[in-house]
């Protein structure tokens, strides 16, 4: 399991987290170690950016959502920028409605507009030459480059189409399991509750037939005391 954390401050209160790769159980704890100095921190509002976000899975949310808590103590808030569908529906199940859903922002300028920030996007810088290529052409030769690994042909944006297709359809998958699994522990609780229902009910019936009996008894006893001794 692959999380890549960038944090980027963008106003005094206010800082942008991009998330890359997939946040589960392995790799929570690489973002715990972004989250809790910038809950200790004077930072209030979070802005956490998913759109490179592949897989999130029920600790992952409920990591995010336990700093929301700390951000929301203090005033402050954590929303998510361009959640796609599948961690959508993973908010939606855990909703419990104790505390607002967490915010879900198309883009990042809407979101930092809600935070009161105006954030203007930095320009993306090149990189760095190698200092061996020159010196290389100006010796004649070509340098050397390294094939790509077997497997991995690069494609016009930089990435397999068949890993990234084969990501996404994991993350469904995984979402779907977890759908399942959240949906039949509420039918093994619903069938508990239901099981205690009918213990409860079947203990009434019985006290309620004892108490039958106890009257009969009593009135049979009564009766017989009653009746005229003949003689």
């Amino acid at each position: 399991m692959y999380l890549s954390v960038h944090l980027e401050p963008v106003a005094d209160t206010t800082v942008v987290i991009s998330l890359t790769g997939e946040l589960d159980a392995g790799t929570v704890p690489v973002l715990s170690a972004t989250l809790q100095p910038v809950c200790a921190s004077p930072v209030t509002h979070v802005v956490v950016v998913c759109d490179e976000l592949w897989f999130c899975d029920l600790s992952g949310l409920a990591r995010l959502t336990a700093a929301r808590l700390d951000l929301l103590a203090k005033g402050g808030d954590l929303v998510l920028v361009e959640a796609n569908s599948a961690l959508r529906r993973l908010i939606s199940l855990v909703d419990d409605g104790r505390t607002p859903r967490m915010t879900i922002h198309s883009s990042l300028p809407e979101a930092l507009a809600a935070c009161g920030v105006r954030h203007e996007p930095q320009p993306r810088r090149h990189l760095p030459r190698m200092r061996g290529v020159p010196a290389a052409r100006a010796a004649g030769r070509t340098p050397r480059r390294r094939p790509p690994p077997r497997g991995m042909a690069l494609g016009s944006a930089g990435t397999n189409p068949l890993l990234v297709r084969s990501a996404r359809l994991r993350e469904q998958v995984s979402v779907q399991v977890r759908m399942m699994q959240v949906k039949l522990l509420r039918i093994e609780q619903t069938r508990a509750l239901l099981d205690e229902t009918r213990a409860r009910c079947r203990r009434t019936l019985e006290e309620v037939r004892l108490r039958r009996l106890r009257a009969d008894d009593r009135l049979a006893t009564s009766s017989r005391r009653r009746e005229p001794v003949s003689g």
